[in-house]
């Protein structure tokens, strides 16, 4: 799909969404492309009512040690805890940018959302990233007595990157026999490293997240490895797991121009053969990270994804 493509499918009411910045990864430094990408992150919320706590946690086997930032509403008595995973293409983006925007989330839910600042690509190659999303989940499963929580009421999302990440973390829980999540909400996740292979990477110039730039981030996350077989490939790319049975209940959320609709379509399908519950939300006319945009879809949405934690923790 091409920009012109894109902008003429594009949501009338996300006009605003042409306005935001887009870096091309490869050719501009990656130091500037992650500079420009707090810079959008922090814009993203209002005030922050409630600065979060910030914790430094046990790395994973023995990975160095990392932070997280826990989000709690003032006044609010927390229905459960959410493991935030940011996004930006396993190469950029990063905890302390979203603050304002966990918070809202926080609010939205009535949780407290723990927000891992996991390592990033190329510079910690797979499984360093995913293994400090595991390291986090662990710590918020351990912590969640001390906020009135069971395991039960637990749940893991990420957006974009963060959302692979969530989903592969989840396959490693399972495969790896750790507490699982009571559910996992994947927002427009990237899950599948063959996503932008060939003439599609070349010539992909849509709006948001293209095939170049998704090229980019699962070279960067693989390194210098071959691709992981066997169970393995699930905790690098989730799309390639070898089994989709065991997983918690799924939502995925995804528009109809992002470059991951495909693949979020054949995850999902991938869940309901196996027998799992899944709920799949398309948004007509948005792309890549358009629910941050003021709009109907971006309502809808948020109507949606506030639905989805509800209906995993429920009685």
């Amino acid at each position: 799909m091409t920009r012109e493509e894109s902008i003429a499918l594009l949501d009338p009411e996300l006009i605003a969404y042409l306005e935001r910045p887009s870096d091309d990864l490869g050719v501009v430094p990656l130091s500037v492309a992650r500079e420009n990408a707090n810079a959008v992150f922090a814009a993203m919320g209002g005030p922050l009512e409630n600065p979060p706590e910030v914790v430094t946690i046990a790395g994973h086997k023995g990975d160095p040690p990392l932070e997280v930032r826990v989000h709690r509403p003032m006044g609010v008595t927390p229905k459960l805890a959410v493991l935030h995973v940011h996004g930006g293409g396993m190469v950029k983006g990063s905890a302390w940018a979203l603050d304002s925007r966990i918070a809202g989330v926080a609010k939205l839910l009535g949780a407290v959302v723990v927000s891992v600042a996991y390592r990033l690509a190329p510079e910690t190659p797979y499984p360093g990233p995913m293994y400090d999303c595991v390291a986090g989940w662990n710590w918020m499963l351990e912590t969640a007595p001390n906020w009135g929580l069971s395991p039960a009421q637990c749940v893991i999302t990420g957006d974009s990157a963060g959302g692979g990440l969530a989903a592969a973390a989840t396959f490693y829980l399972r495969d790896t026999g750790g507490i699982m999540p009571a559910g996992q909400v994947l927002v427009f996740p990237m899950l599948d490293y063959q996503t932008g292979l060939g003439d599609l990477e070349e010539t992909d110039t849509r709006l948001g997240w293209n095939a170049r730039n998704n090229q980019f981030g699962w070279r960067a996350l693989l390194g210098n490895q071959p691709v992981p077989e066997g169970p393995a490939c699930a905790h690098f790319s989730p799309a390639h797991a070898h089994g989709f049975e065991g997983l918690p209940p799924t939502w995925i959320g995804v528009g109809t121009i992002d470059l991951f609709l495909d693949e979020n379509i054949a995850f999902a399908t991938q869940i309901a053969r196996a027998g799992g519950q899944v709920t799949l939300c398309t948004y007509k006319g948005a792309p890549h990270g358009f629910q941050t945009v003021p709009s109907r879809v971006s309502r809808q949405f948020f109507a949606d994804y506030k639905a989805a934690f509800a209906a995993m923790v429920s009685p």
